[in-house]
């Protein structure tokens, strides 16, 4: 979680450590497991918890979710239709088993859930080639940004290079909030349409 919210929003400019991609957000973080897991319930409650904070006005564009299975949590999917209907995007990693997602009997989730509000991320490396280990899928896989060998906070107080899925996540979590903040006016699904539109093709 440290890690990934020094990728989303680490200040900038000040000489220290890193910079996050959008270096004047905040970020909102709920725990939904501990050493041994994550918790389906935990998840669930969570997703309620940000529903909730943005009905009371609190201003939530979208939330990354840096973690994955692959069976369905059907609570958490009524959740994800909810943001939708409340205005919030949905950043979900792929996934790190190198599958394609497309193919009969793989599946990842939330990443892979349907609803318009989801973005799923695969990881890519500094060559702009997708990652050995990333899941990828043309139909269910949206977007790729950089995964490989990230630098951010950790922690322990210092900093350290993680790889994955979970650490792409929070670069187009971050781009969102860094486009919403320059255009308020768009709504969740044109500020995914303009990630994906705006996004260079590689054919790898």
């Amino acid at each position: 979680g440290t890690h990934v919210s020094g990728i989303v929003g680490a200040r900038g400019n000040n000489g220290i450590g890193i910079t996050g991609v959008n270096w004047n957000t905040r970020v909102l973080p709920l725990k939904v497991g501990s050493a041994s897991g994550l918790s389906s319930s935990a998840i669930a409650e969570a997703l309620r918890y940000v529903s909730l904070m943005k009905e009371r006005g609190v201003s939530i564009v979208a939330t990354n979710n840096s973690y994955g299975s692959s069976s369905e949590n059907p609570v958490a999917h009524k959740e994800i239709k909810n943001h939708l209907s409340e205005g919030i995007l949905f950043v979900a990693a792929a996934g790190n088993s190198g599958d394609d997602l497309d193919s009969s009997g793989a599946s990842q989730f939330p990443a892979a859930f349907p609803e318009e509000n989801v973005i799923s991320v695969a990881n890519s490396t500094q060559g702009d080639q997708l990652a050995s280990g990333s899941n990828y899928g043309l139909i269910s896989v949206d977007i790729a940004a950089p995964g490989q060998e990230v630098y951010s906070t950790y922690n322990d107080g210092g900093y350290r290079f993680l790889t994955g899925t979970s650490m792409s996540s929070p670069m187009v979590a971050g781009a969102i909030a860094l486009v919403a903040s320059h255009d308020p006016e768009l709504s969740p699904v044109e500020i995914k349409q303009r990630l994906l539109d705006t996004a260079e093709r590689f054919d790898a």
